[in-house]
């Protein structure tokens, strides 16, 4: 069964990549433009777990934002069976893809965005976090 799609973007957001190819150029394009619409997630932490949980909310609302771009996306299960916190999955040309989309735990620094793709990707759905 195949989860309900998510809303239509509201008009006001600048943030919301506009229709296109689902390309992982695009999708990164997402991903950045999810990071500047939550400064505050990506702002310096006091301390590790706040950095941890704020990085796991942001990439959660890159999955919602990559399904609202019309991409099928979700979390990323690493090598050591855990669930990451940093990573996602995006289907792109026919094949699951994983990403890692930004820095994790670091304490009185910004949280680094980048898009670099990593293997093996190992899906597992998630709605993600909608605005």
């Amino acid at each position: 069964m195949n989860p309900p799609p998510p809303p239509p973007p509201t008009p006001d957001s600048s943030y919301h990549v506009p229709p296109g190819p689902l390309t992982a150029t695009r999708a990164e394009e997402v991903v950045r433009a999810t990071a500047r619409e939550f400064p505050n997630l990506t702002a310096p932490k006091s301390t590790e777990a706040q950095s941890l949980r704020e990085c796991e909310e942001l990439m959660l609302r890159m999955i919602w934002h990559l399904k609202l771009a019309g991409y099928q996306s979700g979390r990323q299960r690493n090598p050591s069976n855990a669930i990451s916190l940093d990573k996602l999955t995006i289907f792109i040309d026919g094949a699951w893809h994983a990403y890692d989309v930004l820095s994790l735990g670091n304490v009185n620094e910004e949280i680094a965005i980048h898009f670099i793709e990593v293997w093996p990707a190992n899906h597992v759905p998630d709605g993600g976090i909608p605005d």
